[in-house]
């Protein structure tokens, strides 16, 4: 099997900044004291207490996107408290591009490291309610060139977002990365778009064609995605080093033929562990039963 152990949780002790609440429309705005919280969607905003009783040492507000929620504990007078806002568990598929460091998002934003901040933003972006909006930070999700991913993805973070991942239509910081102007709808549409596209660097289905590694920058040189989800109900698994795929773990819904497109220096691989299968062959799918590809040569 192929996993990640690594476990998503971004995390801040800056009172006062916004997250949103994974699974949900809803963001957060946490303080010691107090809790805004605004609907993406609808707009609404209302507050919460927390009752706790100040100062608050080690506050912090942590992101947990495997569980589904936000943590916000701390230190009171009363002693440690930890206050649970419960969104929405829908994370499937992940992404590691094998960054484990500490998530701390002020460190995070800081290093503007694609390879720590897609994917939070894959795993948010799955479980984001559908929206329909529009943004000048969504115009540099459109690339055409393998070496210009990486830098259009800095700058769709930096444009589309504030705290922890908060889409939003218009750059508030004014940092002259796109042209100024108005976004309109819902800005849950940078999730949902953001989740899409750094998807399909990975997995492109044409019918009974998949695409393993399309568009793979060459930055991103080794990493793992789990439990992609197909639209027939197959699993993939994909794990790569060197910018090469080294295995592939299919878990058939559907049994049906399926050919591989695979990166243009790859020509077969092995089929559970026993011959070789030319890369341009059908592959057969069976339901229920698990193919794992692997010894992918030139």
């Amino acid at each position: 099997m192929i996993t990640i152990k690594a476990r998503l949780k971004p995390f801040s002790h800056v009172p006062g900044i916004v997250t949103m609440i994974p699974g949900t429309s809803i963001c957060v705005r946490a303080f010691p004291m107090k809790l805004v919280f605004t609907d993406l969607l609808s707009g609404k905003m209302w507050e919460e207490g927390l009752g706790w009783k100040g100062p608050v040492e080690g506050f912090t507000v942590e992101m947990d996107l495997d569980k589904g929620g936000v943590s916000i504990f701390g230190k009171t007078r009363e002693g440690f408290r930890r206050h649970w806002i419960a969104g929405e568990k829908r994370v499937v598929e992940r992404l590691s591009l094998g960054k484990h460091t500490r998530l701390e998002w002020e460190d995070v934003r800081r290093r503007m490291s694609v390879e720590e901040i897609a994917p939070v933003l894959f795993a948010l972006g799955q479980g984001a309610p559908s929206a329909e909006g529009t943004s000048p930070a969504l115009s540099l999700l459109h690339f055409t060139d393998k070496r210009e991913i990486v830098s259009r993805l800095k700058s769709f973070f930096c444009v589309g977002f504030s705290g922890m991942l908060v889409p939003r239509l218009v750059d508030e910081e004014f940092q002259g990365i796109v042209e100024e102007g108005k976004g309109s709808g819902s800005p849950l549409a940078l999730l949902r778009q953001g989740y899409g596209v750094i998807r399909s660097l990975f997995f492109e289905e044409m019918g009974e064609e998949v695409a393993l590694l399309p568009l793979l920058p060459p930055e991103f040189h080794a990493g793992r995605l789990t439990h992609l989800l197909t639209t027939q109900g197959d699993k993939f698994s994909l794990e790569w080093s060197k910018k090469l795929l080294k295995q592939v773990v299919i878990e058939p819904a559907v049994t049906r033929s399926i050919v591989l497109v695979l990166q243009k220096s790859l020509a077969s691989f092995r089929v559970n562990r026993k011959g070789r299968q030319e890369a341009e062959a059908s592959l057969q799918l069976q339901r229920g039963k698990r193919i794992v590809l692997d010894r992918f040569e030139k």
